[in-house]
């Protein structure tokens, strides 16, 4: 690389995260003085060059540190989280054999409570991982009708909250996927419970196909609820990041499952995409190779 495109290069990444005194000092840095020797212009750059190196050296250590910082306060707190959930479930169990009523709804909204929370310590955890590129994959063989109907009894679940309707279109033999199961199910049901969030007394569907060679899967969530305007599109699949505020006051949650959802799907060699209009509805697409190449471990780019 030469020396002006690594400067360029690094002076673009040092314009996110510097003040605009210390990027005004790398402007003039930058610009070429009036009959300066090509010697000198040369040994300025150089120094600039080392300056920046430093600089993204620094920032480097600084993002290493907080996803490590991140991943040990999320250890801490799953444990003690499934403590209560754990609790929570035995009291329920309690509580109905001795007909006490009046606890019981309580108890459950503490157990419901300890799951949701639970759910988004996952989250953040599964994001500081792939940030950090220490996303391991197990690639394994599975049928995917097998893995459909397990998602299908979850999935029923999510959809009683808001009176939707769910339906699969699924043909009946759909072959083996060699892929990494958790991730590829764990990636459907982030679409359908956000398409569960989104819809109320609607219909919500999950379709597979594989393409004509037989070399993809492709997956598609289908909804009719509030749908997205073309500006919202544009703004998802940022971490911690919803279409819209106002979005994340109404129906709640952190922006991060279609953000994991998205990262996963290209680790394992895919990608997502997704159309929607307002007032209509949306479809999140999901397209995955039959069988995964690759090593043990990969990175989100």
């Amino acid at each position: 690389m030469s020396l002006g495109t690594f400067y360029l290069r690094g002076f673009l990444i040092f314009t996110r995260y510097s003040g605009p005194y210390e990027i005004q000092g790398w402007r003039e840095a930058l610009m070429v003085k009036r009959n300066e020797n090509p010697q000198e212009l040369i040994q300025r750059l150089q120094k600039a060059k080392e300056r920046l190196t430093r600089k993204v050296a620094k920032m480097q250590h600084a993002s290493e540190r907080k996803d490590t910082y991140i991943s040990s306060m999320t250890h801490e707190l799953r444990t003690p989280l499934n403590a209560i959930i754990g609790y929570s479930e035995m009291l329920q169990e309690e509580v109905t054999e001795s007909g006490n009523l009046d606890w019981s709804e309580d108890v459950r909204k503490i157990h419901v409570a300890g799951v949701h929370l639970l759910g988004v310590v996952n989250n953040i955890l599964d994001l500081s991982k792939i940030e950090a590129g220490k996303t391991s994959i197990f690639v394994e063989p599975f049928d995917i009708n097998v893995m459909l109907d397990d998602i299908k009894d979850i999935a029923s679940t999510l959809m009683e909250k808001k009176s939707n309707t769910f339906v699969m279109d699924v043909p009946a033999k759909l072959g083996t996927m060699v892929s990494d199961l958790t991730k590829v199910r764990q990636s459907l049901l982030n679409f359908l419970s956000n398409a569960a969030k989104f819809t109320e007394n609607g219909t919500i569907t999950l379709c597979c196909r594989r393409s004509q060679d037989k070399e993809w899967v492709h997956f598609d969530v289908k909804d009719n609820g509030i749908g997205m305007t073309p500006g919202q599109i544009k703004l998802l699949f940022r971490p911690f990041q919803q279409a819209e505020a106002s979005t994340s006051k109404k129906f709640g949650g952190t922006g991060l499952g279609l953000t994991i959802t998205k990262k996963f799907c290209e680790i394992l060699g895919g990608g997502v995409s997704v159309q929607s209009e307002s007032g209509k509805g949306s479809t999140f697409a999901i397209k995955l190779p039959a069988e995964t190449q690759g090593t043990d471990t990969a990175q989100a780019s």
